[in-house]
């Protein structure tokens, strides 16, 4: 059976600002950001979804897991985020290789990477 792939990044950001009464001061700004990647793989040809059992092998070499759990009934895949839904999981600079698990099978495996940009944040490139 071929596999059913969604894969998604969400790059949420929270912005807090604070203007100062007085004229001279600056404002204060509170920035935070968070890069996570979101996985749902399905067999598209299944009357009803599976659960999906993910790994995600770190730079390190360390592998985190996460399970996915099918939504209406099994209607439609589940879907996990790292590093949020994981076990143990790291955002750390390097590639990031995960596979997808159903029924005892690989169904779908890929790559992501984290890279530190200029102001040391952390960011999602598609790999």
């Amino acid at each position: 059976m071929k596999a059913h792939v969604l894969a998604a990044t969400f790059l949420s950001a929270c912005l807090f600002a604070s203007t100062a009464s007085a004229a001279k001061e600056k404002d204060a700004v509170l920035l935070s950001v968070h890069a996570s990647v979101s996985l749902s793989a399905g067999l598209k040809f299944a009357d009803r979804e599976p659960v999906v059992y993910y790994e995600v092998t770190q730079p390190s070499g360390k592998v985190s897991k996460a399970t996915a759990t099918p939504v209406n009934n099994g209607d439609r895949a589940g879907r996990v985020t790292y590093p949020d839904d994981f076990t143990d999981a790291g955002m750390h600079p390097g590639t990031y290789q995960w596979t997808a698990r159903a029924n005892g099978k690989e169904i779908a495996s890929g790559s992501f990477q984290y890279i530190a940009n200029k102001k040391g944040f952390q960011a999602y490139v598609p790999y």
